[in-house]
């Protein structure tokens, strides 16, 4: 009697070797995440949001004095930047995308020194900055020198 019960409790023993011993180790269940958000290696985070940098072209409407047909100028100036002002979560990562002919840097706008986030070559995108407290920020490029030039606006919130 004692020997099948010795057999089947190794057998039992045998199986559970694989079995995680306490209930903090990972488990192969994906996580779950809210709308908008992707798994990360712990917890759930926002998706990346792009901002393209464009031309900054204004196309106007103009009527001759000497009373000719009213003709298309068009004006050309610093950088826009679309969608402007975007709005992001605290600790979604930010790209920008240069549909620009000219390499630019992307670089902190406001009070103190500019910090760079990103260089990009025409037609690249790169970033992934984030913010880690809700608020505000501005961003600028360098190949802006004419001055007329409006910086991009971010607005970060806390969900």
């Amino acid at each position: 009697m004692r020997t099948p019960t010795l057999v089947a409790f190794a057998l039992v023993m045998l199986a559970c070797l694989g079995c995680p011993t306490d209930s903090t180790q990972p488990h192969d269940t994906p996580t779950a995440c809210p709308a908008g958000q992707r798994a990360l290696s712990v917890g759930c985070g926002w998706l990346p949001d792009t901002i393209t940098i464009g031309p900054g072209v204004q196309t106007n409407t103009v009527t001759p004095l000497n009373g000719g047909a009213p003709q298309q100028i068009s004006i050309t100036g610093c950088f826009l930047f679309s969608p402007n002002p975007l709005s992001v979560h605290r600790n979604q990562p930010v790209y920008w995308t240069n549909n620009s002919t000219v390499s630019v840097t992307v670089f902190s706008y406001g009070s103190g020194t500019p910090t760079p986030y990103v260089t990009l070559a025409p037609g690249q995108s790169g970033g992934g900055v984030f913010w880690s407290s809700a608020g505000f920020a501005a961003y600028s490029v360098s190949s802006c020198t004419s001055g007329d030039g409006k910086p991009g606006q971010l607005v970060i919130t806390e969900t």
